[in-house]
């Protein structure tokens, strides 16, 4: 997408735009249901490789990280885009229908992870225990 402000721009999973407020903040922003939704706000300030770093080894290595606590996972298609947070399961298709569901059991977030995300789950060991702790208490 080109970084101009105001300009609404389609790709095949919605319509987007970037304004800015003069200041140097930005948000990137995601048409939805009619309303424009803020999904990133951000300023062109350079950033040194190490904060990736270092936000990266946070991410992946720190035990309060939502990455290592929960469950996350996209897909984009050509007709579709799915989100899987936790069990709460998304699915949006390009024609602008959006399906929405909560997942209630371990065995049912494992078959959206196969027949949804196309993961193959079966070399994860203890992951129905795993799911029911994380996200079905």
């Amino acid at each position: 997408m080109r970084l101009v402000s105001g300009t609404a721009q389609p790709t095949a999973h919605a319509e987007h735009r970037f304004r800015t407020d003069g200041a140097g903040t930005w948000t990137q922003q995601r048409r939805g249901g009619g309303e424009w939704l803020t999904q990133y706000t951000f300023d062109l300030t350079p950033v040194p490789d190490i904060d990736y770093a270092m936000g990266s080894w946070y991410l992946t290595h720190h035990p309060g990280s939502h990455f290592r606590t929960g469950l996350v996972a996209a897909y984009s298609g050509a007709d579709r885009r799915a989100t899987l947070a936790g069990t709460r399961y998304t699915l949006r298709r390009t024609d602008g229908r959006t399906e929405e569901r909560e997942l209630t059991t371990s065995a049912e977030v494992i078959r959206v992870l196969e027949a949804e995300f196309g993961i193959d789950t079966s070399g994860v060991a203890g992951l129905e225990q795993r799911i029911r702790t994380a996200h079905l208490g």
